[in-house]
């Protein structure tokens, strides 16, 4: 029942984004931002790179954050956690600022049609590519670290209870 339940939010978010990027695309193609000869393909990569510059702030605003978190996680001597927290704040710049950048250059390759004779897609492919090995090379750090920090809380040995009769 939950994975129903989980499916059927996430096919209901996916769709809801699909509509959002195609008015998105509707709304700057009516106001100029995208020229009027593309076609629906270029369009909606067109909306997905100026998504993906416009939603970069929030990314690097989640990592100042972020920091902030592990900055008290520091004061409070919770090594685990800070460490835990650095990551995830380097994590989310890198991501905002790659998002910025790829975006931007993915925009300007795609109204500009600097490749012609290359298909939207393979460029939106190629610009999509270094965000996913991104995620994935701090997803497998992240697992790591949890991992490791696992094994040392099932080695050492657990204080006695207070509430264990003398």
């Amino acid at each position: 029942m939950k994975n129903r339940r989980v499916l059927f939010v996430v096919l209901l978010s996916s769709f809801a984004f699909l509509l959002l990027y195609i008015a998105g695309g509707f709304v700057l193609w009516r106001l100029g931002f995208l020229p009027r000869d593309q076609s629906f393909m270029e369009r909606v990569v067109t909306v997905v790179f100026l998504t993906m510059m416009c939603l970069s702030p929030l990314g690097i605003l989640s990592s100042v954050s972020t920091n902030r978190a592990a900055k008290k996680q520091a004061a409070l001597h919770n090594a685990w956690k800070v460490s835990e927290l650095r990551l995830r704040t380097l994590k989310s710049l890198a991501t905002g600022l790659l998002d910025c950048t790829l975006g931007g250059v993915g925009y300007y390759l795609v109204t500009r049609r600097v490749f012609p004779q290359i298909d939207v897609l393979w460029i939106f492919t190629a610009l999509i590519i270094p965000m996913g090995l991104i995620q994935i090379v701090f997803n497998l750090k992240l697992n790591s670290m949890r991992e490791h920090q696992s094994r040392n809380e099932s080695v050492e040995p657990h204080p006695p209870s207070r509430l264990t009769s003398n």
